[in-house]
C-alpha cells in the first residue's frame, strides 16, 4: 500500500472529528459573510440600546427608539430702552414760532428799518448801523439749550452779578439754617402764622405772595392712584390769584418711604398787597384745597412752623452739617452734595392718569441718587391756569446726577415729555422746586 502508517493514523483522526454526514445529501448554499464598515460600526455602537418598556405602557404610548430632540432654549433679551420720539423739520419749525414774543417781531422790524435809513449814508454809519443790526438779530432769532440768546446773555449778567457762594448759619439750628436759606433763595423772605380750623399754620410772606403748606400721609401706590393734580386742586379765581404746588420727594435708598407736601399760594397783586388782605384769602384757599383732598381720600394736616422749616431743610439738602451753599452754571451744591435742576416741558399736556404715571415713574427713583418732582398750577387772570414742572436730582457727585437725568429722560420720552436743565439758573430751579410758592415763568 502507497499510505504510510502515520499518514493513515491522521486521516483516521480528521474522520473522528468530524460529524457524519447523511448519504447523498442536498448541498447547501451559505450566504457570504456581511461586511460592516468601520463607520458604520461605530455608529451602531453608539447608539443607545432600546430598553423594553413596561407591557401597559407599550399601549399609551409610542416607543422611542432615539432620545427626543429638545428644542434649544432662547437667551433673554434685555428689554430696549425707549428711544425718544422724533421732531421733524414741521413740528420744530412750529415749536420755534410758538415761542416767539411780539417784541422779536419788533426787533426785526427795527433792525430792518435801521440798515435801510442808512444805506445811503457814508459807509462807517452804514458799517456801524449794520454790525448792530446783526447783533440784534442775533440776539433775537438764535436758540441755545432751550433758550433765546437774549435770554442766555441776560442769565449769564445776573449769574456773575449776584454772590454766588454763602455759608448758612448753624447756631439757631435747623430752623436758623433754614431761614438763611429761604433769604438766599427768595430776599425779603419772612415767616408768618395763619390760625385754620385745624391749629396754626406757618406761612413765608415774600415777593410773590404767601404760601402755607399742607402735609398727607406718606405716599403710597394707593394714595398715589388718587392724587388729584394741582390744576385739580385750584380755588376758582376770583379777587384774588392762588397757586398750588404737589412736592414729591424720594431718598437715594429705595426702601425709604416718599413723601409727599401740598403747597397752597395766594399770589401778591396790585390789589392785594399787603399780608393782612392775603392772609384771609390764604386761610380761605387752605380749607378749599383741604376739602378737595378729601374728597379724593388723601386727607393733610397743616404744618407748623417747626415741622415746615424741618420739612424744606431735609428738601434742599442742608441738614447734617451741610451749610456750605455754592452756585456754579450746571449745579447748585450744599456741602458735598451736587443738585440739578430740570424743567418738565410738555407734560401739561397730559391726562390725569397719563400724569400719575409719569410721576409714579419718576418717583421710581435712582439708587444713589435723590429726586424731588414738584407739580405747580397758578391761575391767571385770563386764561386756562399755567401748569409748570420741575425735576431736582441730588447725589454725591456730578456724574451720578448727569446719570441719573439721562434714566429720567428715557422714561419721560414716551410720554412725550423733555427735560431742559436750568443751566445759569440753578437758584430760581431750586426755589421753584421747594413748597415756598415760586412759580417759574
Amino acid at each position: 500500500m502507497d499510505a504510510t502508517p502515520r499518514g493513515n493514523a491522521l486521516a483516521a483522526q480528521r474522520g473522528a472529528n468530524q460529524p457524519a454526514s447523511p448519504t447523498a445529501a442536498t448541498p447547501v448554499k451559505v450566504a457570504p459573510p456581511l461586511r460592516i464598515g468601520a463607520a458604520a460600526a461605530a455608529r451602531a455602537a453608539a447608539r443607545p440600546l432600546v430598553q423594553a418598556a413596561p407591557e401597559t405602557d407599550l399601549h399609551t404610548r409610542p416607543l422611542l427608539l432615539s432620545p427626543p430632540i429638545l428644542p434649544a432654549r432662547p437667551t433673554p433679551v434685555a428689554p430696549a430702552a425707549p428711544t425718544p420720539p422724533r421732531h421733524t423739520w414741521t413740528a420744530n419749525t412750529r415749536e420755534y414760532v410758538r415761542k416767539l414774543s411780539p417784541m422779536q417781531v419788533i426787533c426785526w422790524q427795527v433792525a430792518a428799518l435801521g440798515v435801510l435809513l442808512t444805506v445811503r449814508q457814508p459807509w462807517p454809519v452804514l458799517s456801524l448801523t449794520s454790525a448792530g443790526a446783526a447783533v440784534l438779530l442775533a440776539m433775537t432769532t438764535v436758540r441755545a439749550g432751550g433758550r433765546w440768546l437774549y435770554e442766555l446773555v441776560g442769565l449769564a449778567a445776573s449769574f456773575f452779578a449776584r454772590p454766588r457762594r454763602r455759608d448758612l448759619p448753624t447756631s439757631g439750628g435747623v430752623p436758623g439754617t433754614t431761614l438763611a436759606l429761604l433769604e438766599n433763595l427768595l430776599p425779603g423772605a419772612t415767616p408768618r402764622t395763619v390760625e385754620t380750623s385745624q391749629g396754626p399754620a406757618m406761612a413765608i410772606s415774600h415777593q410773590g405772595g404767601l404760601t402755607a403748606t399742607l402735609k398727607p400721609r406718606d405716599l403710597t401706590p394707593e394714595l398715589l392712584g388718587r392724587l388729584p393734580m394741582p390744576a385739580a386742586l385750584l380755588p376758582a379765581a376770583g379777587d384774588h390769584l392762588f397757586g398750588v404746588q404737589l412736592v414729591l420727594h424720594v431718598g437715594i435708598r429705595q426702601d425709604m418711604p416718599r413723601r409727599l407736601l401740598v403747597a397752597v399760594h395766594a399770589a401778591r397783586t396790585v390789589d392785594t398787597p399787603v399780608d393782612a388782605e392775603l392772609t384771609l384769602a390764604l386761610r380761605n384757599a387752605m380749607r378749599r384745597v383741604r376739602r378737595a383732598l378729601d374728597r379724593a381720600g388723601v386727607p393733610a394736616q397743616p404744618l407748623t412752623e417747626e415741622q415746615a422749616l424741618s420739612a424744606i431743610a431735609g428738601l434742599a439738602h442742608v441738614t447734617g452739617g451741610r451749610t456750605e451753599v455754592r452756585e456754579d452754571w450746571r449745579f447748585w451744591r450744599t456741602g458735598p452734595v451736587s443738585q440739578a435742576t430740570y424743567r418738565l416741558t410738555g407734560w401739561g399736556a397730559l391726562t390725569g392718569t397719563q400724569a400719575r404715571g409719569m410721576v409714579s415713574s419718576l418717583l421710581a427713583g435712582v439708587p444713589g441718587v435723590a429726586s424731588t418732582l414738584t407739580l405747580g398750577a397758578r391761575t391767571e387772570r385770563r386764561g386756562e391756569p399755567m401748569a409748570h414742572a420741575t425735576l431736582r436730582l441730588a447725589a454725591t457727585t456730578e456724574a451720578a446726577v448727569d446719570a441719573a437725568a439721562g434714566h429720567m429722560t428715557n422714561r419721560l420720552a414716551p410720554l412725550g415729555v423733555r427735560l431742559a436743565r436750568l443751566d445759569g439758573g440753578q437758584l430760581s430751579g431750586v426755589a421753584a422746586s421747594l413748597p415756598i410758592g415760586v412759580f417759574l415763568p
